[in-house]
């Protein structure tokens, strides 16, 4: 799924996020957005996935203006289109991962045998045979894995990630990036935001977000 960001403006009070921004992000491709901590990466994202408001632009999906979407239309968007993996990895904790995994499927129909997508899908992210353990019970790039699973059973085409390596070792961070890289081969279109040089580098597309200025890297 292609989105383009046409003037998009954002203030906080006093204090200007971005101003007349403008970006397009294709599929298959993975972009990193940077920038110091406080300069509005993680408002950006919010921004592009409608979470919060912006002061005035135009964000599209596939050409389809998307602020002016009804609440029910936005709900749907995000059942069939978009995951976001956040900093807490957006999980429940006294759930067993196989119970947190359900969730994405119960909007999608072509997941008819729910339990073997699951398992296959544990695979994949290298957590093989840890359906049945509670969520509490793993580590954070374990659990990090379980969110990115999720995204992938969902079906998302666009993929957001907030500070995906925030609270993982090196290791963790180079498996969930090889993850997200399987994604974007498969034709996802990713954003993840992070001042990490490790998950920067590689990513096919940088930008940096800094006094009120969105500028391409690369």
């Amino acid at each position: 799924m292609r989105i383009e960001l046409q003037n998009l403006s954002k203030s906080f009070g006093d204090k200007r996020l971005f101003s007349n921004l403008n970006a397009a992000f294709e599929p298959g491709a993975m972009y990193a957005i940077t920038g110091k901590s406080g300069s509005g990466k993680t408002t950006l994202l919010n921004c592009i996935t409608l979470l919060e408001k912006i002061d005035s632009g135009v964000i599209l999906y596939d050409g389809k203006q998307m602020q002016n979407l009804s609440h029910s239309k936005q709900i749907a968007l995000y059942r069939k289109t978009i995951s976001f993996v956040f900093q807490n990895y957006g999980l429940v904790d006294d759930w067993t991962v196989a119970e947190n995994l359900k969730l994405p499927l119960t909007f999608n129909s072509s997941k008819a045998d729910k339990r073997e997508s699951i398992n296959k899908t544990l695979e994949l992210v290298g957590l093989k045979g840890k359906d049945q353990m509670r969520v509490y019970s793993l580590s954070g790039g374990e659990q990090q894995r379980v969110a990115i699973a999720a995204a992938i059973l969902k079906d998302a085409k666009v993929i957001f990630c907030d500070e995906p390596s925030a609270a993982l070792d090196l290791e963790n961070v180079q498996l969930v990036l090889n993850i997200l890289d399987v994604l974007r081969q498969q034709g996802r279109t990713i954003l993840i935001s992070s001042h990490d040089a490790n998950v920067v580098s590689r990513c096919q597309n940088v930008y940096q977000l800094g006094n009120s200025k969105f500028l391409k890297l690369r």
